[in-house]
């Protein structure tokens, strides 16, 4: 079903130029702003698309604005400004709709519905997984924080971008699944690097501990089959996600577990050893590079 509505798209950087790219290829009638002049240049020469030269200006002119930024505290920013910084919030008016489908900390993303709550102005919480590649194609995965009345007006949007949309619950709970599922990916990755460097040492063949692993694990097992055999044993280490964004996923699950009071040791420890790691590697480095660390400490490389 098409959407019929005027669509707004804040940040057409890496995942945001593909899914953007997606709305205007099936017709939505789309406005896009990115600090980057010359790749909004790009993006409206290439895809039927308007851009605007401010956020208030895209914010005026469309019913709802979809954020796709690095991080929340940038959202919170192009959203209410800073003093006398342009923002969306100058041209939100009752009724319009703001998606951030950013990965934002829950309780960042809280705070900001609730102050755009009072001014009758919905939000929902829309974080993707899967990538450039899933991006390009509309096959990403969703996970939806918000009002169902809210999520059920925009699922011919989740539709075009993505091939599975889950709701979560309430607003937040969309980003709060995000970096959940961020966590047990990049927890379960180190762990199979670990394991896989420590048996090469004691002599084990490494395609035979791979193919005992695909037996050991249940079900399919993204890390190892998307991760260590594509990327790392490949050493082509071209995922898609940087080190520093993996990382902040997981400091930002850090920093909830802390504000709830839980006890997290496993996140804890995946936050300082992804840190490390990022640190020594290079933060806009491919995720899957973080194989160099355990290969480099315990002198075995991961390679067939």
């Amino acid at each position: 079903m098409k959407f019929e509505k005027e669509v707004g798209f804040v940040g057409i950087g890496k995942m945001g130029y593909p899914m953007a790219a997606q709305l205007a290829s099936s017709g939505v009638s789309l406005t896009v702003f990115d600090m980057d002049l010359d790749r909004t240049i790009k993006f409206v020469g290439e895809c039927n698309a308007k851009s605007a030269a401010s956020l208030s200006e895209l914010a005026e002119a469309v019913d709802v604005v979809i954020t796709m930024l690095p991080d929340g505290e940038i959202v919170k920013q192009a959203v209410l400004g800073a003093g006398k910084t342009d923002c969306l919030l100058d041209g939100l008016i009752p009724g319009k709709i703001l998606i951030d489908s950013s990965t934002s900390s829950p309780l960042q993303t809280q705070f900001l519905a609730k102050k755009l709550k009072k001014l009758k102005i919905n939000m929902l919480d829309a974080p993707v997984a899967g990538g450039v590649v899933f991006a390009s194609n509309g096959s990403l995965d969703i996970t939806v924080g918000g009002a169902e009345d809210i999520i059920e007006f925009c699922m011919p949007i989740f539709d075009i971008i993505g091939k599975s949309v889950i709701h979560c619950g309430d607003i937040g709970s969309g980003h709060a699944m995000k970096i959940l599922n961020n966590f047990i990916n990049a927890n379960s990755l180190i762990s199979f690097i670990e394991a896989l460097t420590i048996g090469k040492r004691i002599g084990l063949d490494l395609d035979q501990m791979i193919n005992s692993m695909k037996l050991a694990t249940t079900g399919r097992n993204n890390p190892l089959e998307k991760k260590v055999i594509s990327q790392i044993l490949s050493r082509k280490f071209n995922s898609g996600m940087a080190m520093e964004l993996l990382s902040k996923d997981i400091r930002i699950l850090s920093e909830v577990a802390d504000h709830l009071g839980c006890t997290a040791p496993l996140i804890s420890q995946c936050n300082n050893l992804w840190d490390i790691a990022k640190t020594e590697i290079g933060n806009l480095e491919d995720q899957t590079n973080i194989a160099k660390y355990w290969e480099e400490k315990n002198s075995a490389k991961l390679e067939l």
